[in-house]
């Protein structure tokens, strides 16, 4: 496993004290980039409008298909900005316009998993 790439930038960015950004490293980095890839709206940055998720056109919806159109915009996002990670497992709930994500997923070609990450997407 190498060891460049899974070492980067601490989302969100904080400084260190050293005049750098924080760092993350392995299975965190990695929590961080799927978080930082699903917390973002799409089309939110100006710069890369096509980065993030649309999560958020469906946070004010109900009924039993928000699940389904959750799962399918989080591997539709994960898939272009996160390749490096299968999903196993999915479960969304949508409470109080907060949807609340748990997902699991195993990082390519290094043995890592990650169980039950919980991310709240918020309005």
């Amino acid at each position: 496993m190498s060891s460049t790439v899974l070492k980067g930038p601490a989302s969100p960015f904080r400084r260190d004290g050293n005049s750098d950004f924080t760092a993350k490293e392995g299975l965190d980095l990695i929590k961080a980039n799927v978080a930082q890839v699903l917390g973002t709206r799409e089309g939110e940055l100006p710069w890369r409008p096509l980065f993030g998720s649309k999560l958020h056109r469906i946070l004010h919806s109900a009924g039993p298909s928000v699940a389904y159109v959750a799962q399918y915009y989080v591997v539709q996002a994960l898939e272009r900005w996160c390749p490096y990670i299968r999903l196993r497992r999915f479960t969304a709930e949508l409470r109080d316009g907060t949807l609340y994500l748990t997902i699991s997923y195993r990082v390519v070609n290094t043995g890592l998993t990650v169980t039950d990450q919980t991310l709240p997407i918020q309005p």
